[in-house]
């Protein structure tokens, strides 16, 4: 959460500046976990207003709609995003 909002801290839009990959692999590790540790999303306006962007995306929006019902309650955490940080 510190780094996202770091990052959105010089008023960009995206997590690199132009809208990547790096944005929809972050949402996707974060949207579930907005749930399961919301303390850590407090006092993070500019994080919570891009994951609203985010979610927003036409593709992103299409996905969740194919994966039925809230599909950021089935979550768990894998062991890539801690091997590649």
């Amino acid at each position: 959460m510190e780094r996202c909002e770091g990052k959105l801290a010089d008023g960009r839009e995206w997590l690199m500046g132009a809208l990547t990959i790096a944005d929809f692999e972050t949402f996707a590790w974060l949207a579930g976990m907005e749930q399961i540790v919301p303390e850590a999303f407090a006092d993070k306006p500019l994080t919570a207003a891009w994951l609203s962007r985010v979610r927003a995306r036409p593709s992103v929006t299409a996905a969740l709609a194919d994966a039925g019902g809230d599909s950021t309650r089935f979550w768990a955490p894998g062991p890539e995003i801690n091997r590649w940080g």
